[in-house]
């Protein structure tokens, strides 16, 4: 059964739709094709919804562990994994750069470079390597599906 215009109009005009705040302008936005709107959805998010950023990389909220069982249930853990691991290179090189500054600072600068610095760097390559074999490479043992420009573009950059 389908409401005829006069019905709908009259339907629309009584509705619990009039009283949502900015909804006229919701559904003239969305009208127009502007699906991003100039509207802020924010102001009726719920206080307990965390985007898949605060999940992964806020301390101190416990939704990684149920947001890894869903992963794993939905067979895409291996997806997780590598952000994680991603996430991790990234501080870790970020704890270089750091580290690098500091020891620029030292007056005996030559002697610990030499030796702290060449071994961080080593241990920096080597886990990139294995992010690499680990979920990109095609014997990959946590394989994750990148499209090949992005591959050839991975590589190219080794």
């Amino acid at each position: 059964m389908s409401l005829g215009d006069s019905e709908w109009s009259s339907f629309e005009s009584n509705s619990v739709f009039d009283r949502i705040p900015e909804y006229n302008k919701i559904i003239l936005d969305l009208s127009k094709g502007n699906l991003n709107g100039n509207f802020s959805l924010n102001k009726r998010k719920s206080k307990l919804s965390h985007s898949i950023r605060d999940i992964l990389f806020d301390q101190k909220n416990d939704e990684l562990s149920y947001f890894a069982l869903f992963m794993d249930s939905n067979n895409a853990s291996n997806y997780l994994k590598f952000l994680l691991d991603v996430n991790n290179f990234k501080l870790t090189a970020k704890n270089l750069i750091n580290l690098n500054e500091r020891i620029e600072n030292i007056e005996q600068k030559e002697n610990f470079e030499s030796n702290c610095i060449q071994n961080h760097y080593k241990n920096f390559v080597q886990d990139a390597i294995s992010i690499f074999e680990k979920y990109i490479s095609k014997d990959a043992k946590y394989s994750i599906q990148l499209n090949s420009e992005l591959i050839t573009e991975i590589i190219s950059n080794f």
